[in-house]
C-alpha cells in the first residue's frame, strides 16, 4: 500500500464522530463569541441589533451546514480510498502468495484452512477445492500436533509470530516432505488476527541429503573402527604366524641336535618322528599361505572327481593323529557320488576340516564324514565331539585370521586362516559351507560343491 494511502487510512482515524462533533461545536461557540462582541461593539442601534443577530443566525446555519457537508464528504472520499487501497493491498498479497514458489496457506482460529496456493496443490497433491474449510491436523503427523496447536493459539492471542520451525508434512501419496516453517498473523481492517499463515520452505531433498551425509558418517566410523579392529588383528596375527612357524622349526631344531648325540636307537626314532610331525605341522601352515595366494590368483582346475576315492586318500593321511588323540573315524560315503571340482583344492578344504575336528576334539571323542548328493550339489559334512563354537562368533570364524582366541598364549594353534580359506574355496566352485554347534556338544561343517554330469 503506498505512502498516500496510509496517509488517508490514518486521516479517516482522526475524524471520528466525536472529533467531528467537537469541531462543529468549537466553530459554532467561535462564531457566537466573536459575532456577539463584534455587534455590541460597532452597532448601537437596537433596531439594526435585532436585524444583525438575525442575520447571524442565518450566517451561522449556513456555515455550519457547509462545515458538515466538507467532513461528511471527506470523510466519505476518505473511507472510498481506504476501501480501494485495502482491495489492492489485499490483490498485491494474494497474487504474491498465489504465485510464490513456496506452498503457502492460512487457517483461522479453529484451525480451519482459508487459503491454499498453487505450491500447495502441487506439493501436497490436494486441490484448493478439497482442503477449503477442512482442519489442517491432515497434513500433520500426531506427534506434531500438539506442539503446533501451541504456536497457533499464540499467534491468535498474542499476535506472535515463529519462524525457523520444522514440520513434517504428509501428502495425499503418504509421502513426508520436510519443510522449514514461518507462522504470523494475518490481520483484518481493525487489527484483528484473522487467519495464521503458515510460509513454508521444502527442504526435503535437504533433509535427505543431511541424512545420507549422517549415515555415510556413520558408515565411515564403523569402517573407522573395523579398520582399528582390524589393525589389532593383525599385530595379533603377525604374532600368531611367527609364533606358528617358528614353534615347528625350533621343535624340529632340538630334536634333531638331541638325536645327534643319542646312542640309544629306540629314542632316535622318537625323535625323530617328533622332528617329523613338526615339520608336517609347518608344511600344513605354508600350505594354508600358499592355498590363500593361489585363490588371490584365481588358479582352479575344475575336473570329475570321485569324491569316495578323495576322502578315503584324505582320510588315510590322518590315520596316526586319530591313533595318537585316541579318536574314532566313521565315513558314509554315498556311491557312485562325482563332483565337478578342483580336486587339489576340495583335498585342502577336507584336510582343514579334519585337522579341526580333531585339533578341537575331546580325548575318546569321535569323527564323522558324510558324503551324499542333494539336487545338483555335492554335500560333504565333518562332525565332530569337541569343544563347540559360541553361537555369536559362528560367522566370524569364516574370517581370514579370525579365531575365537587370537592371543599368542592362546591354547590351540593356527593362522586363523582354515576356514576363511575353506569358505573361498567352496564360493569359488558356487557352493556354500555352513556350521551347527553348541558349546561342549560339538560341530558340525557342511559344504557342498557342483555334482557331476555323466557327459562329463
Amino acid at each position: 500500500m503506498s505512502g498516500h494511502k496510509l496517509g488517508i487510512m490514518k486521516s479517516l482515524k482522526a475524524l471520528s464522530p466525536i472529533k467531528i462533533t467537537a469541531i462543529y461545536m468549537l466553530v459554532g461557540g467561535l462564531w457566537i463569541l466573536l459575532s456577539d462582541r463584534l455587534l455590541v461593539a460597532f452597532v448601537r442601534d437596537p433596531e439594526v441589533l435585532t436585524h444583525m443577530q438575525t442575520l447571524k443566525g442565518w450566517i451561522y446555519v449556513a456555515v455550519t451546514a457547509v462545515l458538515l457537508y466538507l467532513l461528511i464528504s471527506y470523510n466519505t472520499m476518505v473511507i472510498r480510498h481506504s476501501e480501494q487501497a485495502m482491495r489492492e493491498s489485499e490483490e498485491r498479497y494474494r497474487q504474491t502468495v498465489e504465485n510464490s514458489p513456496n506452498p503457502i496457506f492460512s487457517v483461522d482460529r479453529e484451525g480451519v484452512i482459508q487459503s491454499w496456493n498453487k505450491a500447495c496443490e502441487n506439493i501436497f497433491q490436494y486441490s484448493r477445492k478439497e482442503v477449503i474449510g477442512a482442519k489442517y491436523h491432515m497434513l500433520l503427523n500426531p506427534e506434531e500436533r500438539r506442539t503446533i496447536e501451541g504456536m497457533l493459539n499464540q499467534v491468535f492471542e498474542e499476535k506472535r509470530s515463529f519462524s525457523n520451525v520444522e514440520i513434517s508434512y504428509r501428502c495425499r501419496d503418504g509421502t513426508e516432505r520436510f519443510m522449514v516453517s514461518r507462522l504470523y498473523p494475518l490481520l483484518d481492517y481493525e487489527g484483528w488476527v484473522k487467519a495464521c499463515v503458515f510460509a513454508n520452505t521444502d527442504v526435503t531433498e535437504r533433509k535427505r541429503a543431511e541424512e545420507e551425509l549422517k549415515r555415510a558418517y556413520e558408515k565411515l566410523q564403523r569402517a573407522h573402527e573395523e579398520l582399528k579392529t582390524l589393525d589389532e588383528m593383525k599385530s595379533n596375527i603377525i604374532a600368531n604366524v611367527s609364533h606358528e612357524l617358528r614353534t615347528p622349526i625350533t621343535i624340529a631344531k632340538g630334536a634333531i641336535e638331541l638325536v645327534m648325540d643319542e646312542k640309544d636307537q629306540k629314542k632316535r626314532k622318537e625323535l625323530l618322528k617328533i622332528a617329523l610331525n613338526a615339520l608336517l605341522r609347518q608344511n600344513f601352515i605354508v600350505e594354508d599361505l600358499l592355498q590363500a595366494a593361489r585363490l588371490e590368483r584365481g588358479e582352479m582346475k575344475l575336473e570329475k572327481v570321485d569324491m569316495a576315492n578323495l576322502i578315503n586318500r584324505v582320510t588315510e593321511e590322518f590315520r596316526p593323529m586319530l591313533m595318537k588323540n585316541n579318536i574314532q573315524m566313521e565315513k558314509n560315503v554315498e556311491e557312485g557320488l562325482f563332483a565337478t571340482a578342483d580336486p587339489n583344492q576340495i583335498e585342502h578344504v577336507l584336510r582343514n576340516l579334519i585337522t579341526n575336528a580333531i585339533k578341537f576334539n575331546k580325548p575318546g571323542g569321535s569323527v564323522i564324514i558324510e558324503a551324499q548328493k542333494r539336487g545338483d550339489m555335492v554335500e560333504v559334512c565333518v562332525s565332530d565331539t569337541g569343544i563347540g563354537i559360541p553361537e555369536d562368533q559362528q560367522e566370524k570364524i569364516f574370517e581370514r585370521f579370525y579365531q575365537v582366541d587370537s592371543s599368542p598364549s592362546r591354547r590351540y594353534g593356527g593362522t586363523g586362516m582354515g576356514l576363511a580359506i575353506v569358505k573361498e574355496i567352496v564360493e569359488a566352485h558356487g557352493g556354500k559351507v555352513t556350521v551347527e554347534s553348541r558349546p561342549g556338544e560339538g560341530s558340525r561343517f557342511c559344504f557342498t560343491v557342483p555334482a557331476a554330469r555323466w557327459e562329463e
